[in-house]
Formats: C-alpha cells, sequence, structure tokens
C-alpha cells in the first residue's frame, strides 16, 4: 500500500481542499476585514484596495518570475504541484466571492488565520506549495547564503504588515501580526506531526528495575545505551522511553521515583513520533493490527 503522499491524484485532491480552506479564509475574513498577512497574498490585498485589483491575477503576476526562475530547483514533483496549487489558488480567489464573515478585527484575524494555516498546512504536507515568499526566500538564501530562508520571510512579511499600517491603519497591521502568527502556528501542526510525546532519559542504578516497570505497566519499550558516569567512573545504563503526553508521563514518573528516588532524568518535547505505538500509517502492514489492538485496550 502507497504512503498518502507518494499517491499523485490523493496528493492532488487533497492541495485541492487546502488550496480551498486557504481561499475560504482569505474572501470570508482577511480580505474583507482589510487585514494583509504578509507575502504576496498580503501584498495583493493592499493592490485589490488601492487600485481594485483582482487578487487572484496579482498574486499568480507575482508568483510566476519567482516561480519560473525556481523551477529546476524545486524538483519536478514538488514544483508540478506547486503550479497546480498556484494556479488553482490564483482561480479560486477571484472566483469565491467576498462575503465578511466577521466585523470583529480580532474574530477576523482569529478564523483567517487559523483557515490559511490549516489550508497552507495540507497543502505543504502533500507535497505542494502557493508559493509566495517561501521561493523568493529560497532564491534570496541560494544568492546570499548568509541570509535564512526563515529571516527572508520574515522580512518580506515584516514589510508586507508594515505597509499595511500606512495603507490601512495600525490597528488593521497589529491583527495582521495575530493571523500571520496564528498560521504559522497551524502550518507547524501539519508539517512537524500532531503526534507529540515526550522523550526521556533516565540514569539510574536501579535501571533494570524502572525498565521492567515501564515495559510492563505502560506497555512501552525502553531502549538501554550503555554509560560511564564522568565523575564517579560507574558504569551504569541509560534508559531512553518515548511516551504520549498526558497520564503515561505522569505514570513514568511515579515509576522512577518509586523505584529510585535519587535518578537522573531528562525529558524532551519530540515533535512527531513515528512508529509502533505512535503512529500507524508509518507501521509495516503486518504490524498495523497489532497497533490497532493495542490501541482498542
Amino acid at each position: 500500500m502507497k504512503r498518502w503522499r507518494e499517491n499523485a491524484p490523493l496528493c492532488y485532491a487533497a492541495i485541492t481542499v487546502g488550496v480551498t480552506v486557504c481561499i475560504l479564509g482569505l474572501n470570508f475574513f482577511l480580505l474583507p476585514g482589510k487585514i494583509a498577512a504578509g507575502g504576496f497574498t498580503g501584498i495583493a490585498t493592499l493592490l485589490y484596495y488601492l487600485f481594485d485589483l483582482p487578487i487572484g491575477a496579482v498574486v499568480l503576476a507575482l508568483n510566476i518570475p519567482f516561480f519560473l526562475l525556481a523551477f529546476r530547483q524545486l524538483g519536478r514533483s514538488f514544483a508540478l504541484r506547486t503550479l497546480y496549487a498556484l494556479v488553482l489558488y490564483s482561480v479560486l480567489a477571484d472566483v469565491i466571492p467576498v462575503i465578511p464573515l466577521a466585523e470583529d478585527f480580532m474574530l477576523a484575524s482569529i478564523y483567517g488565520g487559523l483557515l490559511m494555516g490549516a489550508g497552507l498546512g495540507i497543502t505543504i504536507y502533500f507535497g505542494g506549495s502557493t508559493g509566495g515568499s517561501d521561493i523568493v526566500a529560497k532564491l534570496v538564501h541560494d544568492k546570499l547564503r548568509f541570509v535564512s530562508v526563515s529571516l527572508c520571510i520574515f522580512l518580506i512579511d515584516f514589510a508586507v504588515i508594515l505597509a499595511s499600517g500606512f495603507v490601512f491603519d495600525m490597528r488593521s497591521a497589529l491583527f495582521a501580526i495575530v493571523s500571520v502568527f496564528l498560521q504559522a502556528k497551524v502550518i507547524e501542526l501539519f508539517t512537524e506531526g500532531l503526534n507529540q510525546a515526550k522523550a526521556f532519559f533516565i540514569i539510574s542504578a536501579k535501571s533494570d528495575e524502572i525498565k521492567k516497570e515501564i515495559i510492563e505497566k505502560l506497555s512501552r519499550s525502553v531502549t538501554e545505551f550503555p554509560a560511564r558516569g564522568g565523575y564517579s567512573g560507574r558504569e551504569e545504563n541509560v534508559l531512553l522511553c518515548m511516551v504520549e503526553r498526558g497520564t503515561e508521563v505522569v505514570k513514568l514518573k511515579r515509576i522512577v521515583e518509586k523505584e529510585d528516588p535519587g535518578a537522573f532524568v531528562i525529558s524532551l518535547d519530540a515533535r512527531e513520533v513515528m512508529g509502533e505505538g505512535f503512529s500507524y500509517f508509518s507501521l509495516p502492514e503486518n504490524h498495523k493490527k497489532r497497533f490497532i489492538l493495542k490501541n482498542k485496550l
């Protein structure tokens, strides 16, 4: 069975959904609320109100030159999906009517940011992009290696939001910042994973007892690393265990405290965990039945 992102028809269908969600956020919240939330769409929003130019056509006109310059660097599959998403985005932006669903600036910035972020997140997750400042940032970074992609995107968004403060007012610019922040966080959920967990490193003289309790009471696997204390010179095992956030974290801490109150424990946030017990779609076929059974119990 092919994975989702390797199935071309499914990917294009998902990109279509993602782009549509983006336009709903734009035409129902951001555009009528005069919120220019960065990037080429933000520039098009300013031109829409200044010169009554169609926002979709402006986005397409701004993107095409940079897309052609970066075509070879993007890779064939990503480039084709990006071109599809870009053209669809531009068409839908002018076809779907602008309907103000929220008169309040805060509501418009929140819902617009969430929908734009979700739409872009879906599009990026399935191997596409709507172009914009991402492509410009990549081109600048290739020419000026000391300018990072993230810095370039930030500078473009900052310039657009600052300009919106002069075209509209500062209140509009401040709410645009809220929208950009929400977009970034929602995109992060899609690109870095919803399946977040905690990684625990446990150093203890009673590592065997702790390992046994974790396996029996949490049904989680434990990885052992041989280590030697730099000060004491003692040979001990370091345990690595991945657990889901919430109750499993509490249970693991209780196990450690019970077996060895003096244990040295380090916990780290894991953005995305793939494998048995965490992500179904990353498992081999012969492990999926066991995964389903475990998560039903």
